[in-house]
């Protein structure tokens, strides 16, 4: 049929259930001429509005879509966009093949945007999708969802994308390829429960590949992700904050531009119960860089056969390939933190750093640095802060 053209329309879905939109089959052909809807105005392409009531069992499978910016436009663009009062449940997202080219300044938000003001948005799936272009993004995919009550699991999954920013970091005051590439938020005061993100493929963002905030539940496993720095702004392929029972896997996470501070793989801000276990970091020699970050654990945390490599041939202080600390005290959090079976090389500063936590002294006892394997750390292979001492390690040290 062509590549038809839709202008000045919104395809609005309000208060409908078991839609299904089937776009062509195949996706081998990215060129402009090949047959897919294209746009060239403000806003999404597809608006899903629950304004007028629930929205359940939506199906966006197959879809080519094309959208080119131009000089004047200054709202936001998405490729779906969920938003209303009230509850979203059943969205699938499905092999669709969606391109944003940025002719001219345009700030698209995201590719998939849901943020659904209900009290239930729950069972929303995006996946085996390709999600590219030379746009400038504030996330490629952003989702921020609820549940009603405690016992209702919203189950999110994000797997086998492909979502790319513009590959441009932020410099001289200029927006870069995009803040984030998978954002999954909880609303202040709630929790998101059995989500999974895996095996995407991210890169061209200067923030971070995937964040996930408020989790409960959390499989990030298998990703590859690129960030590109620039700015002068901290970089973290992988962060974590709050949540519990999370299970970082077998990712691969590097930096491409080299300049900027970057945080492989960040935890943070009261997580509790994480694993980060067989992820492969590479981190530049950047003053300040950190392979895997684990600040403010509560308790249980387990950092186990990872491999970090640095660069220290340039001059630079401050990397560090492993870096953690546990919030509170043995009276009120019991369980150590476990770091061992890890694999660091070619580091400036600190293989492993046991620190204190920020305004809490780190004295929860028997924390086990155990059977890691260092190679090439320039200055401190372990460090212990003077509250750690309670620490066990056994350890293999290579110097090079």
């Amino acid at each position: 049929i062509g590549s038809p053209t839709i202008t000045g329309v919104r395809n609005v879905v309000p208060n409908h259930s078991g839609l299904t939109i089937t776009g062509p089959s195949h996706r081998s052909d990215t060129s402009a001429a090949s047959p897919r809807l294209l746009w060239t105005y403000d806003g999404p392409l597809f608006d899903i509005d629950t304004t007028l009531g629930d929205v359940i069992g939506i199906h966006l499978r197959g879809v080519q879509a094309r959208w080119v910016g131009a000089a004047n436009v200054t709202n936001t663009v998405n490729f779906v966009r969920c938003t209303g009062a009230n509850d979203l449940r059943g969205m699938e997202i499905r092999d669709c093949d969606v391109q944003m080219v940025n002719t001219g300044g345009a700030s698209p938000n995201s590719y998939v945007y849901v943020l659904p003001a209900g009290l239930d948005a729950r069972g929303i799936v995006i996946r085996g999708n390709n999600l590219q272009g030379n746009a400038v993004l504030d996330n490629g995919v952003y989702i921020e969802a609820r549940t009603r009550t405690s016992a209702q699991v919203p189950g999110i999954w994000v797997t086998e994308n492909y979502i790319s920013g513009n590959d441009v970091g932020p410099t001289a005051g200029l927006p870069g390829g995009g803040s984030g590439g998978i954002a999954i938020i909880s609303p202040v005061g709630e929790t998101n429960d059995g989500i999974v993100i895996s095996e995407n493929e991210i890169q061209g963002f200067y923030r971070y590949g995937i964040h996930a905030n408020d989790c409960t539940n959390l499989r990030i496993v298998g990703n590859r992700v690129r960030v590109i720095g620039g700015g002068g702004i901290t970089s973290m392929p992988i962060r974590v904050s709050d949540g519990q029972y999370i299970w970082i896997e077998d990712n691969f996470v590097y930096n491409s531009a080299g300049v900027d501070i970057v945080w492989g793989i960040y935890a943070d801000a009261d997580c509790s119960d994480v694993t980060i276990r067989g992820n492969q970091v590479l981190i530049p020699d950047v003053g300040g860089c950190v392979g895997i970050y684990a600040v403010q654990v509560v308790q249980g945390l387990l950092i186990e056969g990872n491999t970090v490599q640095g660069d220290a041939t340039v001059a630079n202080p401050g990397t560090y390939g492993i870096r953690f600390s546990c919030l509170g005290t043995g009276a009120t959090h019991e369980r150590p933190g476990i770091c061992k079976g890890n694999t660091i090389r070619t580091i400036r500063e600190v293989g492993i750093y046991l620190q204190s936590a920020p305004a809490t002294p780190l004295n929860i006892p028997g924390h086990i640095i155990e059977g890691n394997t260092l190679e090439n750390i320039v200055e401190n292979g372990i460090r212990l802060d003077a509250d750690a001492a309670a620490a066990t390690s056994t350890n293999r040290r290579k110097m090079t």
